[in-house]
């Protein structure tokens, strides 16, 4: 099953999409403000969340511990970029999360939500669909020049509903990613997952542009998920499956 929802434009603060995917990618401030932080990159290494030989990504702790903010810089000495905002969570979870890294050559992603612990207080005493929905989405970074693109996931969500987040992810440094999202319908969250892709061309000095698209839909091993290239892999049903992204 195959569903192109076409090409949109990331560019700083301002996303351009046609009518069509104008759900897919979003803003990637979502809550958070884009800055520089000035310092080696590698100082940050002995609390870092997650290091390679090309990138890293490091927390910074905001005054009494009220949030935390990540950022991720090439290695060793290259410019922080502001990934997104985790916030402590309550019994409910947290209203503000990143997290769910990883990092191929110069790029990394990071997924990140909002409104999820709102949600779940919601919908403890109401149905789900009568609450404010929580927003997922993956922010895409190349530290090498600071381009970036968000992409919202669950997009196709018809009313609110708890899903299961952060989400199995792959990543290519050819400029390409791709994840999955389990089925969700008015019964509930499904057993079957949908793999979705994007891949990321350079519009500008700052911009991105990114096409999403449906690639399979069934009983899909998360673990199977990688890329060669931009050549996408996956197991479903048992049987190793392959797409070339470009």
């Amino acid at each position: 099953m195959r569903a192109s929802l076409g090409n949109s434009a990331v560019t700083g603060r301002r996303v351009a999409t046609p009518a069509a995917v104008a759900a897919c990618v979003m803003l990637c401030s979502c809550g958070a403000v884009h800055r520089r932080v000035s310092s080696s990159c590698d100082a940050h290494r002995d609390r870092a969340a997650l290091v390679t030989a090309d990138v890293l990504v490091y927390p910074s702790r905001l005054p009494a511990g009220a949030a935390t903010i990540y950022f991720a810089c090439r290695r060793p000495a290259g410019a922080p970029e502001e990934v997104g905002l985790d916030r402590p969570g309550s019994l409910y979870g947290s209203d503000a999360t990143t997290g769910g890294f990883a990092a191929a050559g110069t790029e990394i992603v990071a997924q990140s939500s909002r409104g999820v612990a709102t949600l779940a207080m919601c919908a403890r005493y109401t149905t789900a669909r009568r609450c404010p929905p929580a927003r997922y989405w993956l922010t895409v970074i190349d530290t090498a020049n600071g381009r970036r693109a968000a992409l919202r996931v669950y997009a196709g969500l018809r009313s609110p509903a708890l899903v299961p987040f952060p989400v199995p992810v792959a990543l290519c440094a050819q400029q390409a990613v791709a994840w999955l999202e389990r089925s969700v319908s008015a019964a509930g969250v499904g057993r079957r997952s949908q793999l979705w892709a994007a891949t990321l061309w350079p519009r500008d000095e700052t911009g991105v542009l990114a096409a999403r698209s449906l690639i399979d839909v069934g009983a899909i091993d998360p673990s199977s998920l990688h890329f060669t290239g931009r050549t996408l892999t996956w197991t479903r049903a048992g049987r190793i499956r392959h797409r070339s992204l470009s």
